[in-house]
């Protein structure tokens, strides 16, 4: 029953649930850009439409749970990606999210192991390796469908790793 013209506080804006992301378009304002769901509950054909008039907010909210939740105690960090930049998905609300993370908290060698069909287990093995090597504590951004691929892959492949203290991994779904 409420309307734009009769909400005059965000709190009077009734909840929504997230399948109507699926079949209306629910935005205040024209898009800055627009987000997709991955598809993975119906379809790609009846994916979820997240329309951002502005992302300066899911910056800032973005950025501070990171920081509250990942972050807390360091400044930057070695960040290790196994989810595609978000030049390569740029409809992807988390790809946009790890990005502003290797922005905000990215040390050197700080690098992206997946494009959007290929999961790049060489590369990352390497980078792993680095950071046993060097001593550098790593942030391990990943889905938890790519996380079982590299863990079987790693069964297959005979791989152990002994990251250093203070490494971390953000597992997401996807």
């Amino acid at each position: 029953g409420q309307t734009p013209a009769t909400v005059t506080d965000w709190r009077a804006i009734p909840a929504v649930p997230t399948l109507a992301f699926k079949h209306v378009a629910l935005h205040c304002a024209p898009p800055q850009r627009t987000f997709l769901t991955t598809g993975t509950t119906h379809g790609t054909e009846q994916r979820g439409r997240h329309a951002m008039p502005d992302l300066r907010l899911y910056n800032a909210a973005a950025l501070g749970g990171l920081k509250a939740f990942l972050f807390p105690d360091v400044s930057d960090l070695r960040i290790l990606s196994l989810i595609p930049s978000a030049a390569a998905h740029p409809e992807s609300s988390l790809a946009q999210m790890v990005g502003w993370a290797f922005e905000r908290f990215g040390s050197a060698g700080s690098a992206v192991f997946a494009t959007a069909d290929r999961l790049d287990f060489s590369g990352f093995e390497e980078a792993l390796r680095q950071s046993e090597h060097d001593g550098a504590p790593v942030c391990i951004m990943t889905t938890t469908g790519a996380l079982i691929r590299f863990f079987d892959h790693c069964r297959d492949s005979g791989w152990v790793f002994r990251l250093p203290h203070s490494s971390r991994l953000m597992d997401t779904g996807g």
